[in-house]
């Protein structure tokens, strides 16, 4: 790390929770989500944004809002050595004067990085920030989720009451929709499946959590312990899939998720499916793709060729049933997903780019 990272390591007090937001060319989404965190009722955390390489305006418009609002904040450029997510050299210091004022005074950080090293790795370079720092919670938002003002206080102090919880979800709503919930956690079904649990009869319960197995990285608070000792997001894919191995390997290192009931945020995902065609066609078929990839580390060879056989019949069935997909593009889709999934141990950077690049579908 550079020299003004460990200065300010050695002098600061850190907050305790580290709410880490990632953008990529998502300026106005990301600033909607940090008003909703700025106007918490509670307050001890510190905002770390990180930008994953953005061409738009975003690093200007952010720094510009968090100015706005009378704010200082320290920028740290990741170096050429990115690839392995360490911290270069300080690029820049905007701190404000209320930082050599007040001790206490703790302000967001601006990590830029000058390429889009996709969801896991964006936000692993937050959380090894977080580690680094000794923050005791690291808080992982999409930038386009929306918070309640009391959903921080209540997340961390439920936490803080159960000391056996290690991980937590809260209750996300439809943002379009919002009497409608989207996912308040879930569970890993066999053979490579999961279920959001999406039921108001699960979080209108006279429960105070419920347990999950599996939590969605687009609202996740972790105690800074559970990546120390358990690792990171995983990196061996691009876009997606992090949340399902992430929840695979809490599972199996027994680490207790709970979802905190009676919690509220908002998250902008469509709550009606749409139809699959052009790149969204080959988004989902990088999903696919990751999930049999992902579970040859975790069934034999010949379970996991049974597997794949009905995922992939499951895949084509739903294709033309549910998403209308002709014969012809559906069996060129199959046959990709085969040869990929025959020959891939992981989904990376180069691999997400050469099927959004193809024209097999």
């Amino acid at each position: 790390m550079g020299e003004g990272i460990n200065n300010q390591t050695q002098n600061s007090t850190f907050s305790k929770v580290a709410i880490i937001v990632l953008n990529w060319n998502g300026w106005k989404d990301t600033i909607e989500c940090l008003e909703s965190v700025f106007r918490s009722n509670y307050s001890d955390f510190q905002i770390i944004v990180v930008d994953n390489g953005s061409s738009d305006e975003s690093v200007a418009k952010i720094k510009e809002y968090i100015k706005g609002k009378g704010l200082g904040f320290l920028i740290y450029k990741l170096s050429n050595s990115a690839k392995q997510a360490i911290f270069g050299e300080e690029y820049k210091n905007e701190a404000l004067d209320t930082l050599a004022k007040s001790e206490s005074y703790k302000p967001p950080v601006l990590i830029l990085s000058d390429e889009n090293l996709g969801f896991a790795k964006g936000n692993n370079v937050g959380i090894e920030y977080a580690i680094k720092n000794g923050f005791q919670y690291v808080m992982l938002l999409n930038n386009d989720t929306i918070l309640t003002s009391s959903l921080i206080g209540q997340m961390v102090s439920f936490m803080e009451e159960h000391h056996d919880a290690e991980v937590s979800v809260p209750c996300i709503y439809y943002y379009w929709d919002q009497d409608k919930i989207w996912n308040c956690g879930g569970k890993l079904l066999p053979f490579g499946g999961r279920k959001y649990y999406t039921s108001k009869k699960v979080c209108d319960r006279a429960l105070t959590y419920i347990n999950v197995s599996f939590v969605t990285g687009c609202a996740l608070l972790v105690r800074s312990s559970v990546f120390r000792n358990f690792g990171l997001l995983s990196e061996e894919f691009f876009f997606g899939e992090e949340d399902y191995e992430f929840s695979i390997r809490m599972r199996k290192n027994k680490v207790k998720m709970v979802c905190v009931l009676g919690t509220k945020m908002y998250h902008k995902v469509g709550s009606s499916t749409k139809k699959l065609t052009g790149q969204k066609l080959k988004l989902a078929f990088i999903h696919h793709l990751n999930r049999l990839v992902h579970l040859k580390k975790y069934y034999p060879r010949n379970v996991w060729l049974i597997f794949r056989f009905f995922a992939i019949l499951y895949i084509f069935l739903m294709l033309i049933f549910r998403y209308k997909i002709n014969f012809k593009v559906n069996m060129i889709y199959i046959k990709k997903l085969i040869k990929y999934s025959r020959t891939l141990n992981k989904v990376d950077k180069e691999t997400f780019d050469t099927i959004l690049s193809e024209e097999f579908i």
